[in-house]
């Protein structure tokens, strides 16, 4: 499968589009999956619980969007979002949740809200509009 070419102000030498997915439900997972690799991201992390997705952040570069659910085993969205922000603050994080009432502290966090269920065109949109 042929990359995706990303070029920086300063050099002409294409970036990988890397993307994390935070979710424990598998059928989630397969969906935002086929949405990423249809719009370009070549490199998909998933992690099933907040505590996978904090180890891998601390280690390895940093992802361009990470779309994560807000119930997690053990560690909730917002506290996993609050660790990604802090190694990766160039980070876009979508909060896809059924969970409303965290909407406004997703928004205090920079991070864009979307209340499930919804489409997966919405999603394919949203993602287009904060794509880095």
């Amino acid at each position: 499968m042929p990359y995706a070419m990303r070029t920086t102000g300063r050099s002409n030498v294409p970036q990988v589009k890397t993307a994390a997915i935070v979710e424990d439900d598998e059928d989630m997972i397969y969906v935002y999956s086929k949405i990423l690799r249809n719009l370009g991201y070549d490199s998909i992390f998933v992690a099933r619980n907040g505590e996978e997705m904090i180890r891998w952040i601390a280690g390895a570069p940093s992802p361009w969007i990470v779309i994560m659910d807000y119930k997690l085993p053990s560690i909730n969205g917002l506290d996993v979002a609050k660790e990604v922000l802090r190694h990766s603050p160039g980070t876009k994080i979508i909060m896809a949740t059924a969970y409303d009432e965290i909407s406004g502290k997703a928004a205090s966090l920079g991070l864009s809200f979307m209340q499930k269920p919804f489409s997966m065109k919405t999603l394919a949109k949203e993602m287009e509009t904060i794509e880095p």
